[in-house]
């Protein structure tokens, strides 16, 4: 008897590991690094020295190349940290995580720390196919990371884990009527309105083409 309830025991231990790590949500591909190199960009416009534009001021630039064929396609960042940490969304389903370097001057000088991911899916798995991972619009507030697509047109949300970004955790609607959107030219853009303003932190989207009579 004793050695039953001790079996028993077992077996519930066992099948209570299994539920719990069916329970937990697959994180799909991990984070990868990417190489990358910087060529300078001294001049905001070809010809002239000139750095003020209106009320900004061009600190500096630079290109980046990478020989890894999946970088690249960058569609929006946001800095995490004021000029410096950032995350991104890529158009062919990545997100992309780094800092900014600066030199002594302030001047942006390249990419530290840069790695990219894929966006995971409802169903936990990596999201690969063009018509769904088409990420083009990124909002960033109070840990959550509101991304819009431009094909599949939706705005979803995510919980901002640097380290493995998970499965959405909701998505919005919003006032555009979807007839009215254009395949790729969705989506473009979203934004959040300030807290004290008239909208009251809602998120705002902007479309690439969408039209009525």
């Amino acid at each position: 008897m004793a050695r039953n309830k001790a079996a028993v025991r077992r077996l519930a231990a066992r099948s209570l590991a299994v539920l719990v790590l069916s329970a937990t949500p697959a994180l799909g591909e991990p984070a990868f690094d990417v190489d990358l190199t910087f060529l300078p960009i001294d001049r905001f416009r070809i010809g002239t020295d000139e750095t003020r534009f209106g009320p900004l001021e061009f600190l500096g630039g630079f290109e980046m190349q990478s020989p890894l064929r999946r970088f690249g396609q960058l569609s929006s960042m946001r800095f995490l940290s004021p000029g410096n940490e950032f995350i991104g969304v890529a158009d062919h389903g990545h997100w992309f995580f780094g800092a900014v370097e600066r030199d002594e001057a302030g001047a942006p000088v390249g990419m530290s720390r840069f790695s990219m991911q894929r966006i995971i899916g409802d169903d936990g798995q990596p999201v690969r196919e063009k018509h769904y991972a088409d990420a083009e619009g990124l909002s960033v507030h109070a840990g959550i990371a509101t991304v819009s697509f431009e094909r599949d047109h939706r705005v979803v949300e995510y919980a901002l884990e640097p380290e493995g970004m998970g499965a959405p955790i909701g998505e919005l609607d919003f006032l555009i009527p979807e007839e009215l959107l254009a395949y790729n030219a969705g989506i473009e853009t979203v934004a959040r309105a300030p807290d004290e303003g008239h909208l009251a932190g809602a998120r705002i989207v902007i479309a690439e083409r969408a039209s009525d009579a």
